[in-house]
């Protein structure tokens, strides 16, 4: 996954896997809603799916602004996984910039709503592997 100069990688991510750039035309969203930059879907067999909307920033995070796209993320992703299915959501941000301390904080309250679950924001850097 690459967009704005964040790259996270997939190296060590379960397969197989689907990831859709929610940027992309053929996109299952439309171009001017809110959106996270991807959704990734892997098979973990009995486990059922692990679903992960990602939002990349190269820059400061902003934890109104990323919290919301992931969650736009996450309403996306329960349109196309089946009700039913089991799922391990991890809602994700990639920094680039360490940015405001006080933002990262606001960020570790904020919650990510999947399913009627509530899910904390996973956080890591640009350059790493998902």
């Amino acid at each position: 996954m690459d967009k704005n100069g964040c790259a996270v990688g997939l190296d060590y991510a379960p397969t197989p896997f689907i990831l859709i750039d929610l940027d992309h035309r053929a996109a299952p969203v439309k171009r001017s809603s809110r959106k996270c930059d991807y959704l990734f879907f892997a098979n973990e067999g009995a486990a059922g799916l692990w679903v992960a909307p990602v939002e990349l920033k190269s820059t400061a995070v902003n934890a109104n602004t990323a919290s919301r796209q992931l969650q736009a993320g996450a309403k996306i992703a329960e349109g196309l996984v089946p009700g039913r299915t089991p799922a391990r959501f991890v809602p994700v941000v990639a920094r680039g910039r360490k940015g405001h301390r006080k933002q990262y904080q606001e960020l570790a309250k904020k919650r990510v709503v999947f399913r009627n679950e509530r899910h904390a924001i996973e956080v890591v850097d640009c350059g790493t592997s998902l």
